[in-house]
């Protein structure tokens, strides 16, 4: 695993579902202890989250050199440009280390077909994180709120902001002023330690910055609220 926070749900609910409707085992490794896992272990296949980058290709490597097969299951989101498409599954990644490709959908599917991959070593399958998200594992999750006070920790808003790209709730806008102000009525009523808003226009993801006049009703709520 990458990120405990991010990939842990979605990689555990997998290890369920294997052992409950297949009788197979497996183990949750992160990425540090790839070398252990596979000489104490001793896997039929070896799952990672992606083919890019040094690491993960000696883990291929490594694996191929026992007989142990490699599966890519991502656990990101869909690439949101072209480079960052062509770096996850074009000329980026290395597409001869995997034996078996869980993709987000069938354009990515595509793309990699176009890029020399077989149909057969891929399966459109979606992302497993936000399979937690879902009945019936959803009633897993338990509130960040409740968590936090379970734990006796504050939490934090690192990241969070208003965007131009398509991702609005039904009846939601871009200028959404009732975001803001929601938001900042929940931070005032729990422990929250910081907050602080993503204020950077970023291609392919979307605009965000509040202060150019894009946004002119969210700016004012922040100036009132924050």
């Amino acid at each position: 695993m990458d990120q405990k926070w991010r990939d842990l749900p979605g990689v555990a609910a997998i290890a369920v579902a294997l052992a409950d409707e297949f009788a197979l085992s497996s183990e949750l490794v992160p990425y540090p202890l790839w070398r252990h896992a596979l000489t104490t272990c001793r896997p039929q296949a070896i799952a990672v989250t992606h083919m890019n980058g040094g690491r993960n290709r000696a883990i291929a490597r490594a694996a191929h050199s026992m007989g142990v097969r490699v599966i890519v299951v991502p656990t990101e989101g869909r690439p949101p440009n072209a480079e960052a498409m062509d770096y996850s599954f074009g000329t980026g990644s290395d597409h001869q280390a995997v034996d078996l490709w869980f993709t987000w959908s069938r354009e990515v599917q595509e793309y990699m077909q176009d890029h020399g991959v077989p149909a057969e070593r891929s399966i459109v399958a979606g992302v497993p994180r936000f399979d937690l998200y879902r009945p019936p594992l959803d009633s897993l999750i338990v509130s960040r709120a409740d968590f936090a006070r379970a734990h006796g920790k504050p939490m934090s808003f690192p990241e969070w902001g208003v965007t131009s790209a398509d991702k609005h709730v039904a009846g939601a806008t871009a200028d959404n002023a009732v975001f803001i102000n929601h938001l900042a009525d929940w931070i005032a009523a729990n422990d929250v330690a910081y907050q602080s808003y993503f204020d950077v226009d970023k291609p392919g993801d979307g605009l965000h910055r509040l202060m150019t006049g894009r946004f002119p009703a969210a700016a004012a709520a922040y100036r009132a609220r924050f």
